[in-house]
């Protein structure tokens, strides 16, 4: 079923614990940034030099998930998930918008 407001997506994130709230705002979580890691090991080693977000938020989702997230949900998430990973890496300019 595809997701339809953001609240579903967040929902979805939240149970597979890749997202929190820290009380002030929502935050990547552990499992989210240990699977980043890995997707940078992974671009590292195969030497990618494109420097764009989205290419390691869709190869943590794809680790996390694999094959058992629809494409239109996948995109949903790494929509939510690209905003929240740019808001930790530049937090000083405050919230991208939507």
């Amino acid at each position: 079923m595809p997701y339809r407001t953001d609240a579903e997506v967040l929902g979805r994130l939240a149970s597979a614990q890749l997202v929190r709230w820290d009380g002030e705002r929502l935050r990547p979580g552990r499992r989210w940034q240990a699977a980043m890691m890995r997707a940078a090991q992974r671009l590292i080693r195969s030497q990618e030099t494109r420097h764009d977000l989205r290419v390691p938020v869709i190869s943590a989702l794809l680790e996390l998930f694999g094959d058992h997230l629809p494409e239109d949900e996948l995109v949903a998430c790494a929509a939510v998930m690209v905003r929240l990973s740019a808001d930790e890496l530049m937090p000083d300019q405050g919230p991208r918008p939507a």
